[in-house]
């Protein structure tokens, strides 16, 4: 079993999305900071004054001063240069925008993709293993009718040339759908969370080829 999950769940699991999301996210910060300086900033700045010249006089506290006093900072002359970043950013966080819902179509587009033919393959699979059954009853009554003299050696070895080509039919058509598997975990975003299952998956290919 697959676990595809929600879509949402691409932006968690993929690295292209998530670094056209981290894109995104840098370019509405840098333009939200921008946007920013078009507002005046109040500051709170304080001093500490030291009016003694001995060491004697450090120790008294009325050889301190301290003064808090505001600063206002408000952009009149830089407003033109402001609004000419504010304008590039915001193009550059739209084409930011534009890449990142690119990559989120592109990603849900494969697994799409990789779904439909995880299922035909599977589907492909189960109609091979369905013929080869009726083949292996097919050369084993060609074996009985020829044994018991009702029939000839060259209808056994087309039945069993028969199997032989369905055997590697189906060899190939495992081997599609473990690339087709393959295909619809790179699309989520992920690889073989156990390798194991790999190892189950090609022994199982191993033995459909010898039966």
């Amino acid at each position: 079993m697959i676990g595809i999950g929600l879509p949402i769940d691409l932006i968690k699991r993929r690295p292209d999305i998530r670094r056209a999301l981290h894109n995104y996210q840098a370019a509405v910060a840098r333009t939200d900071a921008a946007e920013a300086e078009q507002f005046p900033t109040l500051t709170l700045l304080g001093t500490l004054t030291l009016s003694s010249d001995s060491l004697d006089g450090v120790l008294n506290n009325n050889a301190f001063f301290y003064s808090l006093g505001p600063q206002l900072r408000i952009p009149l002359l830089t407003g033109n240069r402001i609004k000419s970043t504010i304008a590039v950013r915001a193009s550059k966080t739209e084409q930011a925008r534009l890449e990142l819902e690119q990559q989120i179509l592109s990603a849900l587009s494969e697994v799409e993709n990789g779904c439909a033919r995880v299922i035909y393959s599977k589907k492909r699979v189960d109609e091979l293993l369905q013929k080869q059954q009726y083949v292996n009853k097919d050369v084993l009554l060609a074996e009985e009718l020829y044994h018991s003299g009702l029939g000839n050696n060259s209808r056994v070895l087309n039945r069993k040339l028969q199997l032989i080509s369905l055997q590697e039919s189906l060899l190939q058509a495992r081997k599609q759908a473990l690339f087709d598997i393959v295909f619809l975990y790179r699309a989520l975003g992920g690889g073989w969370e156990n390798e194991l299952q790999l190892q189950q998956i090609n022994q199982s290919n191993q033995k459909g080829g010898e039966s």
